[in-house]
Parts: C-alpha cells; sequence; structure tokens
C-alpha cells in the first residue's frame, strides 16, 4: 500500500510544506503560529487602510458633483478602449 503519490516520479507532499521555516531546531508549531499572527496583523492592516480610504474617497464624491460626470466618461472610454483591444487584433 503506498503512503503517498508520486508526480512525475517526485513526491508531491513537499509542496504543502512551508518555505518560511528560518531555525530546524526551532518547534515547527510556534513558526506556524507566529507566521499566523504575521498574516493577520497584515491583513487587518491592508483591509483597514482599504477601508479609511474608501470612507474618504465616498466624502469626496459626496461633496464634488462633478466627479460623477468625469468618473462616468473614464468608465464609457475604459470599456471602449478594452472593446477595441479585444476586437482588433
Amino acid at each position: 500500500m503506498k503512503t503517498h503519490y508520486h508526480i512525475l516520479g517526485q513526491p508531491w507532499h513537499w509542496l504543502f510544506l512551508p518555505g518560511f521555516w528560518w531555525d530546524p531546531s526551532e518547534g515547527t508549531v510556534s513558526q506556524f503560529y507566529i507566521l499566523g499572527i504575521t498574516f493577520m496583523l497584515v491583513t487587518s492592516l491592508t483591509f483597514s487602510s482599504v477601508a479609511l480610504l474608501a470612507g474618504s474617497i465616498s466624502n469626496y464624491l459626496l461633496n464634488h458633483k462633478k466627479v460623477g460626470l468625469y468618473l462616468k466618461w473614464l468608465q464609457i472610454s475604459m470599456f471602449v478602449g478594452i472593446a477595441v483591444y479585444i476586437l482588433i487584433p
């Protein structure tokens, strides 16, 4: 009975192992916790920044009505540009 599968003659289970291990003598569990905490911090910072930026842009758009007109024409020109790019080889 096989315990692992081979792809092109090579074991593939190593693909699931992370490449962030910095100290082989330190436990892998603690390194996974450090990676998880780092991921949560970076994700929280990123999404908080996006939310704050979206809020400030929303306030700007509500206070300046002409911006909507420019954005509408920008959107139209982008879609026309994409259509031309697709249709002309």
